[in-house]
């Protein structure tokens, strides 16, 4: 181990589950995290385990992964597609919401 290595926060990145409308129309909707059960979810592998927020709630979420890439846009384009719901950060979901 190198002892001169010094790690710091530079930033917050949030995160958001992104789902097609065409997805969302197909499914039951999501009031709970613990509703994601019953959701197809697209994960990077480095984040299989979602952390949420529910009001004032926080939940650690395991998923039962339908698809797991190391590609963050891939994940996002599945989740374009309809495939599933991501979660992605806010810099690689901002456009796609907008549109």
């Amino acid at each position: 181990q190198d002892s001169s290595l010094i790690g710091r926060r530079l930033g917050y990145a949030p995160r958001y589950l992104l789902a097609a409308p065409s997805y969302l129309a197909q499914h039951p909707p999501i009031e709970h995290p613990q509703q994601l059960q019953q959701h197809r979810c697209i994960a990077h592998r480095a984040w299989t385990a979602w952390n949420l927020r529910c009001g004032d709630d926080y939940y650690r979420w395991q998923l039962p992964l339908a698809h797991t890439t190391d590609n963050l846009l891939y994940a996002r384009e599945c989740a374009i597609a309809g495939a599933g719901i991501t979660l992605l950060p806010a810099f690689l979901s901002r456009e796609v919401v907008a549109q």
